[in-house]
């Protein structure tokens, strides 16, 4: 079980889930907040002006999402290892 709030909170940003999964409180919800979230990063690179060369909404709107679930998931898991 994973206890350092910070290494909790940054593996939720980077990768979404993984450090509720790792922290082991909701294990459940972090293994399905991962493989969801890991399916969405690939779509949002897939997407993305490197591999397209065009600079789309869809790509714009993908990134922010992800942005804003990765900060949720952060500050959830944070306050979730603190106690």
């Amino acid at each position: 079980m994973l206890k350092n709030p910070t290494a909790v909170a940054v593996l939720n940003f980077f990768t979404i889930g993984l450090g509720t999964f790792l922290h082991g409180k909701r294990p459940g919800l972090g293994l399905l907040a991962f493989v969801g979230g890991s399916l969405l990063r690939y779509e949002e690179v897939r997407i993305g002006p490197a591999l397209t060369g065009v600079l789309s909404i869809h790509w714009v709107l993908a990134t922010a999402g992800m942005t804003l679930l990765g900060i949720g998931m952060a500050l959830d898991g944070w306050r979730e290892a603190k106690g």
